[in-house]
């Protein structure tokens, strides 16, 4: 059995999703104390999961490079990579877009990239805004300011 990489809660905490070394993630119903999916499909290290605003669909990602989206209910909406096929070190939803989910990632080359997931269209990539690994992404207010961070010296940076 893997060991524990990631973890995330969908909002109101119905769902934690945890994510494995073995390259597994587990999506426990929080109040009924069992585990609802098992998710086998990556082919490394999971190292990030992230739930959209309305807990619907859960996203995962692992040290291939490739970002898997599932719906709550078990069924496979897309397979994903990121655009350098560099491995993927975190995920986040901007929080107000519900109707028309926008996902962003970032790679350990330093990549930032942003995905619309309602027609499953490539936004914008930032490329080299860090010459290491990119350590987190998140929406700040929730769509339109997003931040990201790196490994070295731990500087935060607002794109």
């Amino acid at each position: 059995m893997g060991s524990v990489q990631c973890l995330s809660f969908s909002r109101g905490s119905k769902f934690l999703a945890a994510g494995r070394a073995d390259g597994i993630v587990h999506v426990w119903d929080v109040k009924q104390q069992k585990c609802a999916l098992q998710l086998t499909e990556h082919v490394g290290t999971v190292t990030s999961v992230a739930f959209t605003p309305d807990g619907q669909i859960l996203a995962s990602s692992c040290m291939s490079g490739e970002l898997l989206l599932h719906t709550t209910d078990a069924i496979k909406k897309a397979k994903l990579h990121s655009p350098s096929l560099a491995p993927i070190t975190c995920l986040d939803f901007a929080c107000q877009a519900v109707q028309d989910p926008v996902l962003a990632c970032s790679t350990d080359a330093g990549l930032v990239h942003v995905w619309c997931l309602q027609d499953m269209t490539t936004g914008e990539s930032f490329p080299n805004l860090h010459k290491g690994a990119a350590a987190a992404v998140r929406f700040a207010d929730g769509f339109g300011n997003l931040l990201h961070q790196r490994w070295s010296r731990r500087q935060l940076g607002p794109h």
